[in-house]
């Protein structure tokens, strides 16, 4: 069969960006927003500048890894909760009616909402405060002292009153109807985050969202990961090198082996609303490929771009690049046909990233590598306390059992009868002898067979040469 070569395209920009910011931000989508419907191979180009708008490939995703897809996230938005951080994405006005139900406190229930000015789609929650709950100000000179200015609820007169700590005591400062949410939410819908961000507060990279939950189905679905990284580097080459130069700032932050990726968004039956995507690499392009992961079917999802009056029909199996952060977009109502779902994997570069001072290791997650990540000891057993001669041990301290004392921040994680270890402080010799006395690791002494860079591959000994097993939570001095 004769290959026909992809569709090229020139539109002119019908809208600026900010006449849609002013019009269109947080509003949904739909056919008055476009006069063009791409259903084909195409190359996209403004017809003035000839910069790339997107390029869109039918049927680039091999079946089999479309299957490996359904069976890994099929089911996500059973196990994981709602996302209330979309923003605009999620509509401009956040509704009561779509928030869900939290657990009793006295706070507990919800009143209203304090739309945020000039940040569309956020809001606050507004509490309605149970008086019986308060502490009664007749009880105040009880309370535990405070800084001079902290504020806290007393009951009065039946009243709620906002008291202010004063060197007096406290002090009734105005009373009160409700209480306002620290944290600024937007509607709830089925959009999860999975891969690499930035920990702005511990400046730190960390894996987050669907990675963190399930890091062992996160590695099985590398090969699918890998397919769309292959795409990018074939379909744009250029852009992928500008990705692989910025990821070799921070190599351990990619959804698979060899992908100049960090981050995915996986979204369910979404609609997104008119929106900019927030924190891509800035000349970086985002993807964006599509699964039905249910038996049934469904309508609608045209990916739409309303300043080039434009919309893409990104079928199962289709990849679509574009450059989602610099460009408004959102997607057409979606209707579910007999238990539907358009799943949609959104895949990009953090520009957050390159600010990390280091990779988080997470306890028990092989961060070295995505397709290797792995859960080690259940929380409970990392609760456990560890006896040893210096009072300053700590779970993730190590020792080299070699005649010398070093003790590190170490993260270790096992893959069948080998252990691997991350250490960006101690340079590990071959042949050198590890013991671990971190929760799950089991007591056990390991020898260092090989080595790349800061990863170490190591063999247990324990009960070999000499060597006995230890108790567990035990620390080795030499």
């Amino acid at each position: 069969m004769e290959c026909r070569p992809p569709r090229r395209l020139e539109l002119k920009r019908r809208f600026t960006s900010r006449q849609i910011k002013l019009s269109l931000e947080g509003e949904r989508l739909g056919e008055a927003h476009y006069n063009v419907l791409v259903e084909e191979n195409c190359d996209c180009y403004d017809a003035d500048t000839k910069a790339l708008i997107f390029r869109f490939r039918k049927k680039v995703i091999s079946s089999k890894n479309i299957d490996l897809a359904k069976s890994i996230f099929g089911k996500i938005d059973e196990k994981m909760k709602m996302s209330n951080t979309r923003g605009a994405a999620a509509g401009k006005v956040v509704e009561m009616a779509k928030l869900e139900k939290k657990r009793s406190t006295k706070y507990n229930k919800l009143i209203g909402l304090k739309q945020i000015k000039g940040k569309k789609g956020f809001a606050y929650k507004q509490y309605g405060i149970d008086v019986k709950k308060l502490t009664d100000f007749s009880m105040s000179s009880q309370t535990a002292t405070a800084k001079i200015g902290e504020i806290k609820l007393f009951g009065l007169n039946g009243k709620a009153v906002e008291c202010a700590w004063t060197e007096h005591g406290w002090k009734p400062v105005r009373p009160v109807t409700y209480k306002q949410g620290a944290t600024a939410i937007s509607n709830p819908v089925k959009s999860y985050k999975a891969g690499w961000y930035y920990d702005r507060f511990k400046k730190v990279n960390r894996i987050w969202g669907f990675t963190r939950m399930f890091p062992s189905a996160w590695e099985k679905a590398s090969p699918f990961f890998q397919e769309i990284g292959s795409e990018f580097k074939h379909g744009l080459p250029q852009v992928y090198k500008v990705h692989e130069e910025r990821m070799a700032q921070h190599p351990l932050t990619t959804v698979a082996e060899g992908v100049p990726l960090s981050s995915c968004s996986i979204n369910v039956n979404y609609t997104s609303y008119c929106h900019k995507d927030r924190g891509d690499l800035n000349d970086g392009i985002s993807t964006l490929t599509v699964i039905n992961g249910a038996e049934g079917s469904y309508e609608g999802g045209f990916y739409v771009l309303p300043e080039y009056q434009v919309a893409v029909n990104v079928e199962e199996g289709d990849i679509l690049f574009s450059q989602s952060h610099n460009l408004w977009h959102g997607n057409t109502g979606i209707r579910s046909i007999k238990g539907g779902k358009r799943i949609s994997f959104v895949t990009y570069l953090k520009k957050s990233l390159a600010h990390g001072t280091k990779t988080k290791l997470e306890r028990g997650v092989n961060t070295s590598f995505p397709k290797q990540l792995k859960r080690n000891a259940k929380r409970s057993a990392t609760k456990q306390s560890f006896r040893g001669p210096t009072n300053n041990a700590t779970k993730s301290d190590s020792v080299v059992y070699s005649g010398v004392i070093k003790k590190q921040k170490t993260a270790f994680w096992k893959s069948k009868s080998k252990i691997y270890l991350w250490n960006d402080e101690a340079d590990y010799d071959l042949g050198d002898l590890v013991y671990d006395p971190s929760a799950g690791n089991n007591k056990f002494f390991w020898q260092v067979i090989a080595k790349n860079g800061s990863t170490h591959e190591m063999v247990e000994l324990s009960g070999l040469n000499g060597y006995p097993k230890i108790p567990c939570g035990s620390l080795i001095y030499c």
